[in-house]
Formats: structure tokens, C-alpha cells, sequence
């Protein structure tokens, strides 16, 4: 069986600059997430017009996990199409996590999703310190 992928990254990576994919990323994470996590006990993912409210980009909480994609627990999820994926976790992340108190930090996982290939602005062994350094 021939497996043609709707979505690839690089499709993903040229669309990044246009504004319709700030809503569709969320859309499409939304979608992913729905058909990969059966009965999650909260998951909320704001799309399309609704993209931009204050708060987190997405909340998740389930029993079980999606392999090295989906966390099991309770996670936080911010998302970005912006030319600098790693200037965007950043700020995110510091600004967000500062909103959690100390004990939701022990047990809630934080998720960050770009459109861009972000191996191509920020290498993998970057991301690697980046992870490991919070």
C-alpha cells in the first residue's frame, strides 16, 4: 500500500508566511490530536477566527500518551508560524509558564508547535539545550 501524505514539511514550511496559516496550524493540530487521543478528559484548541484569545494556544489533559507526539497528563500548548520558532518558544514559555503555579509546573507537560521546519532555523542539537535547560 502506497501511503501519499497529505501534509508534508516543507508544504507546511512555505505556507508559514501567509496569514491563513495562523489559524489553520491550530486547526490542524486540533485535528491530529482528535484522531490520535481517544475520550481525552479536556482538550482545548481555539481555530481559525477564534486563534489570538488570550490565554494558551491549546490545553490538553488525557490518560494516555501519543508515543514522542502527545504527553500523557495534563499539557500546555503554544503554537507559532513566525520566521523564528526558538524566539517564539522562548517568550512563550516565559511567559506562560509564569502563569502556572509551582505545583501545576510538576505536573503539566509544555508543548510547542511551529509550522516551520524548525530544523532548518534551529538545529536539532539546539533544541536539544533548549529542552534541557527548563
Amino acid at each position: 500500500m502506497q501511503h501519499n501524505p497529505i501534509v508534508r514539511e516543507e508544504m507546511l514550511h512555505q505556507q508559514s508566511d501567509y496569514t491563513d496559516t495562523r489559524g489553520l496550524l491550530p486547526d490542524l493540530v486540533l485535528r491530529l490530536l482528535a484522531a490520535s487521543i481517544p475520550d481525552p478528559t479536556e482538550l482545548r484548541i481555539p481555530v481559525r477566527g477564534a486563534v489570538g484569545q488570550k490565554g494558551w494556544d491549546g490545553v490538553l489533559n488525557t490518560p494516555v500518551a501519543f508515543k514522542q507526539f502527545v504527553p500523557a497528563g495534563k499539557s500546555y500548548w503554544e503554537m507559532g508560524t513566525g520566521a523564528d520558532p526558538k524566539k517564539k518558544a522562548n517568550t512563550e514559555y516565559a511567559k506562560r509558564t509564569a502563569l502556572v503555579s509551582p505545583a501545576g509546573k510538576l505536573e503539566a507537560v509544555f508543548v510547542f508547535v511551529t509550522s516551520r521546519s524548525a530544523y532548518r532555523v534551529w538545529s536539532k542539537d539546539e533544541q536539544t539545550a533548549w529542552i534541557e535547560s527548563k
